[in-house]
């Protein structure tokens, strides 16, 4: 299931310019994180249990790679963001200062 979800956001992320193509991303790695974190607990997750960081080393690899995504999203969130607040001649890559007078 987890692995349909990855396609899909990627898709999404590929043929949807909208910024909120980038949440899906973002809410996908975060809670893979949770789910992650949740397995390591006394009850588990939906009765999944782990300890430590077993099976080594891909736990590790996806609790980093799960990281890196949520990190990467929030800045491209911001940048779009931050980008929609930038007056329209300097994000022209044609603008240029007006002729002395």
């Amino acid at each position: 299931m987890y692995a349909v979800a990855g396609v899909g956001v990627a898709a999404l992320l590929i043929l949807w310019s909208l910024r909120l193509a980038i949440l899906p991303a973002f809410f996908l790695a975060v809670s893979t994180l949770v789910a992650f974190g949740l397995s390591r607990g006394e009850e588990g997750f939906f009765g999944f249990t782990e300890r430590g960081w077993s099976p080594a080393p891909w736990a590790g690899a996806s609790v980093f790679m799960e990281i890196a995504t949520a990190a990467l999203a929030t800045a491209a969130l911001a940048s779009e963001v931050r980008a929609d607040h930038t007056p329209t001649a300097l994000r022209s890559n044609e603008w240029s200062p007006p002729p002395p007078t």
